[in-house]
């Protein structure tokens, strides 16, 4: 990823070095925005790149430190909002969809607390589409976003939000998830979905709709899905409970919800209830390799 290891040494932890991070990245934004490549004609087409493609260069091109990587985010996400199949395609093609995975399984983007940090608070800002971006027991605060400073929490939050638009009804991608990305990087990637759920579980509701509107049953997400419905269940029953909910963490009530409605439109309602009554909270973990019988529990 281009500029994406140049976020700043020690120097930029104090406020001098922080300003001049800023700059820097302000005219880098500036630079890329003329640059010959944001503008070159996108293969197999005859116009000039428009806006959206600039937006996504300058998103795979800042540095991950970058203030505008959330702004850039969220408005790639806006536009792909309701968009149509081939625009979904589209967008991945432009490499988006490559360099998302990457970001979220950085260790440095996704670090900061994994599996004991998360209580579904702070989930503040919103996107107009039932959830919002917020610290997830990182200590962040609801201003964050508007001063520009990110957390990891917020930072992981807003590139599961955009990976979630990608894949949502787009079986393309999900074929991708299946078929080209390495057995191990899919199992870290929802590994770590699993541990950060507040932070990503929009894209595995997005996944879950589509694998359910396409019927498909046989695909590596599919076949995860289906074997580990129990443990994400349980998960998200978990970590936000009853009185606790709000508007700022009623998207994980929302993504627990499709289980149910989906259980409930094949006749599998009273089933799956039965299966949660008698299982153990504390001892579910996802299943990988499903067809191979190995198990790994996430510790």
């Amino acid at each position: 990823i281009r500029g994406g290891g140049g976020g700043g040494g020690g120097a930029g932890s104090d406020e001098a070095g922080g300003a001049d991070e800023a700059k820097g990245d302000e005219a880098d934004v500036e630079a890329d925005a003329n640059d010959e490549d944001a503008a070159a004609p996108l293969p197999g087409a005859r116009e000039q790149a428009g806006l959206v493609r600039k937006l996504i260069h300058l998103l795979m091109t800042c540095t991950m430190t970058s203030p505008y990587r959330f702004w850039l985010s969220s408005c790639i996400e806006t536009f792909l909002r309701g968009a149509p199949e081939t625009v979904r395609v589209w967008a991945c093609d432009t490499g988006l969809l490559q360099h998302l995975l990457c970001v979220v399984l950085d260790d440095k983007a996704a670090g900061g607390g994994h599996g004991d940090g998360e209580d579904g608070h702070g989930h503040g800002h919103g996107h107009g589409h039932g959830h919002g971006h917020g610290a997830a027991g990182d200590g962040g605060d609801d201003h964050d976003h508007a001063h520009g400073h990110h957390t990891s929490s917020q930072s992981l939050q807003t590139t599961f939000d955009l990976l979630g638009e990608l894949v949502k009804f787009n079986p393309l991608a999900v074929q991708y998830l299946s078929t080209s990305v390495p057995e191990v990087t899919f199992a870290r990637l929802m590994s770590l979905c699993f541990e950060r759920l507040v932070d990503s579980n929009v894209f595995l509701r997005a996944l879950i709709l589509t694998v359910e509107r396409t019927g498909d049953v046989t695909s590596r997400v599919a076949r995860f899905l289906d074997a580990n419905r129990i443990p994400l269940l349980l998960r998200m029953m978990g970590t936000v409970t009853v009185a606790e909910v709000n508007q700022e963490n009623i998207c994980l009530v929302n993504s627990g919800l499709l289980f149910f409605l989906f259980a409930h439109e094949k006749g599998a309602l009273a089933a799956l209830l039965d299966e949660l009554r008698g299982c153990d909270y504390t001892s579910e973990g996802l299943v990988f390799g499903v067809g191979r019988g190995t198990r790994a529990d996430l510790e």
